[in-house]
């Protein structure tokens, strides 16, 4: 069956694109995020249902090579940003041993990404049948993992063409990261998303979350060089169902037509 053959030998040599994703323990099963999660914090386990995902958006025609990168536990709040502008106690609390008294703790968010791009990323190509270059690698992640995609989208833009940003945690680095790290960026697509009940500490309400991540497609918005994509969901938390609800329409965006 000579047509046949024709299209195994097509598909056997297919490349495809990359999407980096933060937390990978959370993407494709709840049963090892649950075993990684901090029991103290009463944490309802979930996952990102990646695979589900990506086997569905395959039917419509889409894919990708999905990399998740776990996260340093104890340390994420230093490995996900390039600084901490939060309470020393709060600081010690969630794990972040070098908390100053100035309460600004210096970060390794870029040192990570160099990590991801230098090291990672040349093994996964090197192992995988990739497309290679920044038109087809995504890098993405939600909360602090939101934020060191966005740096990463900042910081290597002759690797990354696109990221997802879901329910950025900006008050983590203060108010003055909105601006810092949604400003002059370079070209490429942006997804960012927030739900409306990702701390919903006074009922009817924006929280920090919901008014920060406004404020970064507002910023974005303006911004020609980038293409972007904002969703906001009223009744989304902050957790990995709702990242998983909105999963699909991100890749569809991230990974569509034009990339």
């Amino acid at each position: 069956m000579p047509g046949c053959r024709r299209a195994m030998s097509r598909t056997a040599s297919r490349r495809y694109p990359v999407v980096y994703l933060q937390d990978g323990h959370s993407l494709f099963d709840r049963h090892l995020k649950a075993e990684t999660d901090d029991p103290s914090m009463h944490i309802e386990p979930g996952e990102w249902e990646v695979d589900e995902t990506m086997t569905a958006l395959h039917d419509e025609g889409l894919d990708a090579i999905v990399v998740g990168i776990p996260n340093a536990g104890a340390d994420r709040v230093l490995e996900y940003t390039p600084w901490c502008d939060i309470e020393p106690d709060l600081a010690r609390a969630i794990g972040v041993e070098a908390a100053s008294e100035r309460g600004r703790v210096p970060g390794q968010g870029a040192a990570y990404v160099d990590w991801v791009c230098d090291v990672v990323k040349p093994l996964v190509d090197a192992s995988f049948r990739t497309l290679t270059g920044r038109e087809h690698t995504t890098v993405g992640g939600s909360s602090l993992g939101g934020i060191i995609s966005l740096l990463a989208y900042r910081q290597r833009p002759e690797v990354f063409g696109a990221a997802g940003v879901f329910s950025p945690a900006f008050w983590v680095l203060g108010p003055d990261s909105v601006e810092a790290l949604a400003s002059d960026l370079p070209s490429g697509r942006i997804y960012l998303d927030i739900g409306g009940q990702e701390s919903p500490e006074v009922s009817g309400l924006p929280s920090r979350y919901e008014l920060d991540a406004r404020r970064a497609a507002d910023l974005l918005a303006r911004q020609s060089q980038v293409d972007l994509k904002f969703v906001a969901d009223p009744e989304g938390r902050h957790h990995e169902t709702a990242w998983a609800a909105r999963l699909p329409e991100a890749m569809r965006f991230l990974l569509g037509p034009g990339r």
